[in-house]
């Protein structure tokens, strides 16, 4: 692919269009436009041409309002039950959240902990206060303004970044503690629960994870420490999990910051999406576009 990568993007029509008749809003005027849709295809083009604004004023309030908006006519394909759009520049930091909080996999863990144990599954959250350090309430580290810039941050003396008092770190289930589980990553994890009664739900999605490159991540990670690729990820899984049917997926650039490998495995999650849905690209890469194949150049 690099060694061809002056060549210009190639996309194909598909059988299937969104038909737009005198649409104008902002830069965007043209009095007839079809967008191939129907599984994963692309709009292309160069900035300022209103890829944005084609999807953003015109293609999405049409679906959820079911009348033609900045245009005279516009005609689906097939009745789609919503339209969502993502931006992966506009990715959510998500604060201090832990990754095993935001996966919602704390509430299994400490579950299990409650069920092998004799204390409830509440008091092994580092959310409980009387589960948690006093000194660092649960983050594991101590912050300390230095100025109105700048904060030092330095693990607990109290509790050396466990997040919990001595009495909860006593139990174990399979020789580990709970800190020493909220420290695995998630490929760990998943061994970790292979003898334990999990739904369903979750050990599929465990394996989605390692299938769309995450099982390295540590669950006691920070959100706000994951790349872009990875935060990418990991919103495109949520839209899995929602199991939702003709729905219209728009993604605005979604190759921004990625790798090839990660665009791989960016490419893996919307086909399994599209499998009942239909995406709609925004891009301008390459070896992202090539990958999808059909779609149109904007000009």
């Amino acid at each position: 692919f690099l060694k061809d990568s002056t060549r210009p993007v190639q996309l194909q029509a598909k059988d299937q269009f969104i038909e737009i008749k005198n649409l104008a809003k902002h830069s965007l005027s043209k009095s007839d436009l079809k967008i191939p849709v129907g599984t994963i295809t692309a709009i292309t083009g160069k900035s300022g041409v209103g890829k944005t604004t084609l999807v953003k004023e015109i293609i999405i309030p049409s679906i959820q309002l079911k009348k033609p908006v900045n245009c005279e006519k516009i005609k689906f394909p097939k009745n789609y039950n919503e339209a969502y759009y993502f931006e992966s520049k506009k990715l959510r930091a998500q604060g201090k959240t832990l990754l095993v909080d935001y996966l919602d996999l704390l509430k299994e863990i400490t579950r299990i902990f409650g069920k092998e144990t004799d204390l409830a599954a509440r008091d092994f959250s580092y959310k409980t206060k009387t589960s948690q350090c006093p000194n660092c309430k649960g983050a594991g580290f101590v912050e300390t303004s230095l100025d109105v810039v700048s904060n030092s941050i330095e693990i607990c003396e109290a509790c050396q970044g466990t997040r919990y008092q001595d009495h909860i770190l006593k139990y174990a289930v399979d020789s580990k503690s709970i800190a020493e589980v909220l420290a695995m990553s998630i490929a760990d994890l998943q061994d970790w629960l292979s003898n334990k009664k999990v739904s369903k739900k979750i050990t599929e999605f465990l394996a989605e994870l390692k299938e769309i490159g995450l099982a390295h991540l540590s669950l006691d990670q920070p959100v706000i420490s994951l790349s872009s690729g990875e935060k990418q990820r990991l919103l495109l899984l949520n839209w899995l999990q929602q199991e939702a049917n003709d729905v219209l997926y728009i993604l605005d650039e979604p190759s921004t910051g990625l790798h090839y490998a990660d665009i791989d495995l960016l490419y893996v999650i919307l086909e399994k999406l599209s499998r009942a849905n239909d995406i709609l690209v925004i891009d301008h890469n390459k070896y992202l576009l090539e990958k999808i194949g059909k779609g149109i150049i904007l000009d």
